[in-house]
C-alpha cells in the first residue's frame, strides 16, 4: 500500500505540474533559484509571488517538498547543470520527472541540432535552456532561452589605488542586455541567468548588499524581461538564520516584487526614447548599448536586420556602429538621411570597407576622429574605426542628439538610471537606484528633466499604496521637477494636456 500511495502522489504531482506548466509565464512571475530543496525556501518564495522555483535535481527532493510547491502554485524546476551529453541529460531528466519535478533547466551542449532533438522529444515538458553568448542565436523553441551572461547589478567597488574623491561611481547594469535580447530575439522572452559569482563580476571576497537582489529583479522586470533570481550566499544564510536586517530586506523585496508584477503590462511595451540603436551581435553592440543606458540616453533598440520605420520626427538620431546593414536596410538608412535624420556609423569589426563608402557622400568635415557629411537634409557622422571607446562615443551620441534636448537628464543622482517609454502623447519612466542614496543622512532630492511637455506627473513607488502627485515646471519643450521619494525603484507617469 505504501508503494501505491507513493505512485499516486507522484502521478498527482506530475498532473498538477503539467497544469502549472501550461500556464507558466516566465515574464509575469518571479523565477527563484535555491541551492537545495528546502521547505523554508518555499515559504520565502511564496512571499515573492514566485512562479517557478529552480533547485538542483540531485539529490532528489522529498515528495513533500514537491507537493508543497504544487499546493503553493509554484512550478518546481529541476536544474540539471554540468551535463555534456544527450545520454546523460536524458537519464537525469527522466529521473527528475519521475521524482515529481514539473519542468527542466539545463545547459546547452553539443550542436544546435542535437539540442533541438532533445527539446522536441520533451516538448510536453517546460524547459529552460542556459545559453552562452556564442549560442545566443540558437533556436530552442518551445523551450525558454536563458542568457547566462550578465553582471551582478549595483555599484562596483573602486580600486583604492586609483580611486579619487571626485570619481563617479561605476554602475554595473543589465538594462542593455534585456534591450538587446528583446531586439535580437523578439519571438522569445528576454531571460537572464547570471549568478552572484566571479563570472558575473563578483569575486569570492566581495560582500554584496542585500539590496542588490532587489535591483536585479527591478531592472529585469522593468525592461520587459526576467532573471532567474539567485541570492548571494550571505543573504540566503542570514534569511534562514532569521537575522533582522535580512528579513527586513526580504520584506522590501516582496513589496517591490508585488509592485513590479502589478505593472507587468506596462513593462511589456517596447521602451526607448528618440535615439534608435540598430543592434548586431552582442560583441558588436553590447558595450555600446551598455554605456548609452548607463548615461541615461534611454535608447530604443531594434535588430539591425529589421528596424522600425525610420522617421526623423520619431527618431532624429539613429546609431548603426560596428555593423554592416543588409542592402535593403542601407537603402532605408540613406532615405532617412535625405529626410533630415542624423546617422552615426562606423566600420564593422571585420575591418572590411565601410558600407557607406560606395555611396560617395562627399568630402565632409573632419572632427575628432570622425567625418560629418551632409546627405540631403541630414547628417552622416562616420567614424574611421570601429567604436571601442564606448564612453566617449556615448558622449558623442548625447551631443549629437542635443545636450539641451536630451530625453532624460538627472542632476545629483549619479547612481540612478532611467528607462523611458513613450506612448502617444504620454510617457513613463522607470527609475532604478543602483546604489543606496536613500540610506544617506543628507536630503536625497535630485532634479530630473525630460524632453516633452508633461503638466501632470505622478510618482508610483512600492512603499506607498497611493501615488504621489508632483509639481512639474514646464520650460519650453522640457519638463523638470525635483524628486525625493525614490528608494530603490519607482515609476513616473507623465501625461500631456492641462493640469
Amino acid at each position: 500500500m505504501a508503494v501505491i500511495r507513493r505512485l499516486l502522489l507522484a502521478a498527482s504531482i506530475l498532473l498538477a505540474g503539467a497544469l502549472q506548466v501550461g500556464a507558466l509565464d516566465p515574464l509575469g512571475r518571479v523565477l527563484l533559484a535555491w541551492p537545495e530543496a528546502d521547505l523554508r525556501a518555499l515559504e520565502l518564495a511564496k512571499q515573492l509571488r514566485t512562479g517557478a522555483l529552480f533547485v538542483p535535481d540531485r539529490p532528489a527532493p522529498a515528495s513533500e517538498f514537491l507537493e508543497a510547491c504544487r499546493s503553493a502554485g509554484i512550478v518546481p524546476v529541476a536544474e540539471i547543470r554540468g551535463v555534456e551529453s544527450e545520454q546523460e541529460l536524458e537519464r537525469r531528466a527522466r529521473e527528475a520527472l519521475a521524482a515529481g519535478f514539473a519542468a527542466l533547466a539545463y545547459d546547452a551542449w553539443g550542436e544546435e541540432a542535437d539540442l533541438r532533438r532533445f527539446i522536441t522529444a520533451h516538448a510536453s515538458t517546460a524547459q529552460f535552456v542556459f545559453l552562452k553568448p556564442e549560442q545566443a542565436a540558437w533556436d530552442v523553441a518551445p523551450a525558454f532561452a536563458v542568457f547566462v551572461e550578465g553582471l551582478w547589478p549595483g555599484i562596483k567597488p573602486q580600486d583604492p589605488s586609483t580611486a579619487s574623491a571626485t570619481a563617479m561611481p561605476w554602475v554595473d547594469s543589465n538594462l542593455w542586455l534585456y534591450a538587446w535580447l528583446r531586439a535580437r530575439f523578439p519571438h522569445r522572452p528576454a531571460l537572464a541567468g547570471y549568478r552572484p559569482n566571479p563570472a558575473a563580476g563578483v569575486p569570492a571576497d566581495r560582500r554584496l548588499g542585500y539590496h542588490t537582489v532587489e535591483i536585479a529583479l527591478s531592472e529585469a522586470m522593468a525592461s520587459g524581461g526576467n532573471v532567474i533570481l539567485a541570492l548571494p550566499d550571505r543573504y540566503r544564510e542570514a534569511l534562514l538564520a532569521g537575522e533582522a536586517e535580512a528579513r527586513e530586506s526580504w520584506q522590501r523585496l516582496a513589496a517591490t516584487s508585488a509592485f513590479l508584477q502589478g505593472h507587468d503590462a506596462r513593462f511589456r511595451a517596447q521602451p526607448g526614447g528618440r535615439v534608435l540603436v540598430l543592434a548586431g551581435s552582442e560583441e558588436a553592440s553590447g558595450d555600446v548599448l551598455n554605456l548609452l543606458f548607463r548615461m541615461n540616453a534611454t535608447p530604443a533598440v531594434a535588430a539591425l536586420e529589421s528596424p522600425p520605420p525610420l522617421d526623423p520626427t520619431r527618431h532624429p538620431v539613429v546609431v548603426a556602429v560596428n555593423v554592416t546593414p543588409p542592402a535593403a536596410v542601407a537603402e532605408r538608412l540613406w532615405r532617412f538621411l535625405e529626410a533630415g535624420g542624423t546617422l552615426l556609423v562606423s566600420p564593422d569589426l571585420t575591418g572590411g570597407e565601410p558600407w557607406w563608402a560606395g555611396r560617395k557622400p562627399g568630402a565632409g568635415r573632419k572632427e575628432n576622429g570622425r567625418t560629418v557629411h551632409t546627405v540631403g537634409k541630414g547628417k552622416l557622422i562616420a567614424y574611421a574605426d570601429p567604436i571601442l571607446d564606448t564612453y566617449e562615443f556615448a558622449l558623442d551620441v548625447l551631443a549629437d542628439a542635443g545636450w539641451k534636448q536630451r530625453d532624460l537628464r538627472l542632476w545629483n543622482a549619479e547612481t540612478v538610471v532611467g528607462l523611458l517609454s513613450r506612448k502617444g502623447a504620454g510617457a513613463w519612466v522607470a527609475l532604478i537606484d543602483y546604489g543606496t542614496r536613500w540610506q544617506r543622512d543628507h536630503e536625497p532630492d535630485f532634479l530630473l528633466q525630460l524632453f516633452g511637455t508633461y503638466p501632470k506627473v505622478t510618482l508610483h513607488t512600492p512603499e506607498r499604496a497611493e501615488p504621489i502627485t508632483l509639481a512639474p515646471r514646464l520650460r519650453g519643450a522640457l519638463t523638470e521637477f525635483e524628486l525625493r521619494d525614490l528608494r530603490q525603484f519607482a515609476i513616473l507617469e507623465l501625461e500631456a494636456g492641462t493640469r
